[in-house]
């Protein structure tokens, strides 16, 4: 039960009587309320008028729940615009708080379009003064999302009728059911001895809220529910990847159960999660009876469960349930039970452990556990999900959750190897522990101080003339020892309190777990830790200043993947935009000339970001064409750096020249020898979470086959391996790399151009044409021809490559290398060769430079840390060393 729920059912300012029929309850309700909702606006409207609402905006943005509320509607319905009211509505139906219907849903979103007042990060004046409206109405208690929810129902406006009925379609009891359910003790512990030890019921742990709150998955809620609900055949195991959610889905069937939102037959329903390897192993006991006789004790306890008061079903949650029926007895001893529904069961699996260890292995059984299919949630969705159990990670941390944690967590969960939510939840988790840990230490603050007073000391210390100028130094340094030696303790006493108000909060955080999980529970005491947990949030607010950083925001997020990845910090925070700029500018940087083939792949890149391709196809897929060295290859794996985190994947078209060596690529076919071996690609894919670039050189030396191979990618965003699994290819940008048409290339190369453009476009069509079937070429989303490098060109590459040098030299020896404009031109014209690109460039540089410079090194003829300059003599390179001083 979440705890906006319980805080509902004791302080909301309109309560029906306990006992009174719905529709008794409201209509009176909502009369007397009437002449106080307009005072309580009044009241509103004149604060917002006098200093703009401030402390009341300071309480509402003090309630965790409304922030991260509020947070979440900007994120998912307001975007660039300003906050409105009608966002707020829009989020409180998002979250379950109230039912809308489609058409109310679309008739909010026109509201807030004609109402919004201006592009902007903040709210709106009607928002102010609805959330002022808010504060006033929580009193001391403190404002709640039932607070809320009740000051957009008592609104005049549009959006406040609109409220007021949702409210109404899900009934205020339905509103308050999770909590009137535990307050009658309507959950209570069963008498189930068999699966009270094998498992935990999960309804319980949820009306004692002690598992996290699942959102956004009610639609998958309800459809499990609906085979629940079936007189046979009413068990499903839920597959898909790990990280996924489908143990939080098993927690949301829990906490729909308690709220009171379960469909008939169900609300009074149990939910069992038992072990796995628990069960396996109590049905292997030899003292049970086998597995058909510990079968029957839990169909009896089922049973039982039926005639107690009130009656209850019982649904079984077995995560991993692949490695329980691996066992063919236990598979022979559930069959009967499933088919005839004597037993529900909810499994988890993941889809290839579901395929090997269920449906391959006995097809009879899978017609008993049919698959559902869980797939990854939307990014939106996940930050809804992350959002929802911030309190959670705050209390036991004793740190502050910024909206943006969530938001930055799920952007980086494909760095954490898992999938959404579970990647984003892992880092929020450590950026909440890299904060925390950050208190052991003195603030900077402190030690910045520290610093400076030694420094005064240290400078007193040495004027010790008694001239007047010295004294007078003294004077003043003395003035100025002083006062930052108390402005020192000041701020280490300031440092020190602060410090022991989070410890606290830190021990208080890890007692109110320890509280939640404990049997039995003692409600009164987590209602004393959480009153702790904010009379310390309230001492906080009170320091004059804070010298310790405690807010987890998205920059501390980035943090904590930058550190255990060690990924560039400053890459993770560029946004959406700059990023995006940032790649261009380096791919320029990097790759000389080609704009044409830049220019392509960027802009998939471009269209991947905005959202605005084709998601069920690659994001991209290139061939490109020209002679060698003029960095084809170069490009590939710029574009992986810089937009791919430097995912690659590499294959040579030679490796592949027969139709038997394609097998290296997709595996062998079953039957075949080396089918145990998988698939390479497949497996690269999969390494990679399917972000990555594919890059296939010399694709025209590979058997043709490999076309059709591709052409499967090509099509759309999924391939199949040897096995028969699907792997996701959706993020992948395909480039094939080849020297067809070489002679036309060679023929017609001259100085950054080709001297016959028609010619070499029709000697590339010609080629083209045999090599790839028109069904093929049509899937391609550019082909792009490299020209050959111009003698500028290679003056450009030299200047990367000297660079590079210089890097090396300094990084061995300490030497700080330069070329002279002279010793420049000598080089490029020595590497400069229009038919064969930049690969001349690089024996130039290492016969003129390195090597003669490396012999220098090594005998001595140039000391660590000296500068030395490439140079030309009597028409010769030679280096001028300038030893270091």
């Amino acid at each position: 039960m979440s705890d906006g729920v319980t805080l509902k059912r004791s302080q909301a300012v309109r309560q029906p009587e306990p006992m009174a029929p719905a529709a008794e309850q409201r209509a009176p309700v909502v009369e007397a309320a009437a002449p106080r909702a307009a005072d309580a606006f009044e009241a509103a409207k004149k604060s917002l008028a006098e200093d703009g609402g401030k402390e009341h905006l300071k309480r509402i943005h003090g309630s965790m729940e409304l922030r991260n509320l509020m947070m979440a509607a900007k994120q998912q319905f307001a975007g660039a615009g300003l906050l409105e009211p009608e966002h707020l509505v829009l989020q409180l139906g998002a979250d379950g708080h109230i039912d809308l219907s489609a058409d109310q849903r679309d008739k909010l979103l026109g509201l807030a379009a004609e109402n919004a007042e201006k592009a902007g990060q903040g709210m709106s004046e009607r928002t102010k003064e609805v959330l002022i409206r808010t504060s006033l109405d929580a009193g001391a208690a403190g404002p709640t999302v039932a607070h809320l929810t009740s000051a957009m129902s008592d609104s005049p406006a549009e959006f406040g009728r609109i409220t007021k009925s949702a409210v109404e379609a899900k009934g205020r009891d339905a509103l308050l059911g999770g909590a009137a359910a535990v307050e009658q003790g309507r959950f209570k512990k069963l008498n189930l001895p068999t699966l009270g030890a094998l498992g935990e019921d999960l309804v319980l742990l949820a009306s004692e809220g002690k598992i996290d709150k699942a959102v956004g998955r009610n639609k998958e809620v309800q459809q499990i529910f609906r085979r629940l609900g079936m007189r046979q055949l009413s068990s499903i195991v839920l597959t898909g990847d790990r990280g996924v959610g489908k143990t939080a889905i098993a927690e949301g069937i829990a906490n729909q159960i308690v709220s009171g939102e379960a469909p008939a037959g169900f609300e009074n329903a149990r939910l069992f999660r038992i072990s796995a390897d628990g069960l396996k192993r109590e049905c292997n006991c030899p003292n049970n009876g086998g597995p058909t006789a510990v079968i029957e004790k839990l169909i009896a306890e089922a049973e039982q469960a039926k005639h107690l008061e009130p009656p209850a079903e019982v649904v079984l949650f077995i995560d991993e349930i692949h490695s329980l029926v691996n066992d063919p007895a236990i598979r022979d001893a559930l069959k009967p039970a499933l088919g005839r529904g004597r037993l529900r069961i909810i499994g988890a699996s993941t889809t290839d452990e579901y395929k090997r260890d269920i449906r391959e292995a006995d097809p009879a059984l899978a017609d008993r556990l049919g698959a559902f299919d869980v797939g990854e949630p939307a990014p939106t969705e996940s930050v809804q999900m992350v959002l929802a159990n911030l309190e959670n990670y705050a209390d036991f941390h004793g740190v502050e959750i910024d909206g943006s944690a969530a938001q930055m967590a799920v952007e980086l969960s494909k760095y954490s190897g898992m999938k959404r939510p579970r990647g984003a939840v892992v880092w929020l988790d450590a950026a909440c522990s890299l904060v925390k840990g950050q208190i052991g230490v003195e603030p900077p603050a402190v030690i910045q101080l520290r610093n400076d007073v030694r420094q005064i000391e240290g400078a007193l210390e040495q004027a010790r003339g008694d001239d007047p100028d010295s004294k007078r130094l003294r004077g003043h340094l003395q003035k100025r020892l002083d006062d930052f030696t108390g402005r020192f303790k000041d701020m280490k006493a300031l440092g020190e309190k602060e410090k022991g108000i989070l410890l606290n909060l830190q021990d208080l955080g890890e007692q109110l777990k320890l509280a939640k999980d404990a049997e039995p529970r003692d409600q009164a005491k987590i209602d004393g830790l959480h009153a702790d947990i904010k009379a310390a949030r309230g001492e906080l607010a009170e320091l004059p200043e804070r010298l310790y950083h405690t807010r987890v925001d998205a920059f501390a997020v980035a943090a904590a993947v930058s550190d255990e990845k060690g990924i560039d910090l400053r890459k993770l925070q560029q946004d959406g935009a700059r990023r995006h700029r940032a790649m261009e500018q380096a791919v320029d940087d990097r790759v000389v000339g080609q704009k044409g083939a830049k220019t392509s792949a960027l802009g998939q890149i471009r269209l991947a970001k905005a959202k605005l391709r084709d998601a069920t196809k690659p994001v991209g897929v290139h061939l490109w064409l020209g002679p060698t060295g003029v960095g084809k290859t170069e490009l590939a794996e710029t574009l992986a750096k810089e937009a791919y985190d430097g995912n690659i994947i590499r294959f040579n078209g030679t490796e592949m020249m027969e139709r038997h060596e394609l097998a290296k690529l997709i595996g062998a076919p079953p039957g075949y020898v080396g089918h145990d071996g998988g698939s390479r690609l497949a497996e690269e894919i999969r390494k990679f979470n399917g972000h990555a670039v594919l890059f296939i050189d010399e694709a025209e030396k590979a058997h043709p086959d490999i076309l059709k191979l591709l052409m499967q990618i090509m099509d759309g965003k999924n391939m199949r391996d040897n096995e028969g699994n699907e792997v996701d290819c959706s993020g992948l940008q395909i480039i094939l790399a080849s020297n067809l048409a070489s002679p036309t290339f060679s023929r017609y190369a001259g100085d950054g151009k080709y001297t016959d453009p028609a010619a070499v476009q029709a000697g590339v069509d010609e080629a083209f044409a045999r090599w790839a079937p028109p069904e093929v070429r049509n899937r391609f989303d550019s082909v792009d021809v490299f020209n050959p490098l111009s003698k500028a060109d290679i003056g450009k590459i030299l200047d990367i490559k000297l660079g590079q040098l210089a890097k090396r030299a300094a990084n061995a020896q300490g030497l700080e290398l330069t070329a002279s404009a002279e010793a420049k031109a000598i080089i490029t014209q020595a590497g400069f060769d229009p038919a064969m690109g930049g690969r001349p460039l690089n024996r130039a540089l290492e016969n003129l430079v390195q090597k003669p410079l490396a012999d220098l090194v090594l005998e001595g003829g140039v000391p660590e840390d000296a500068k030395v300059q490439v140079v030309v003599k009597d028409g010769k390179l030679t280096f001028n060393v300038e030893a270091p001083r």
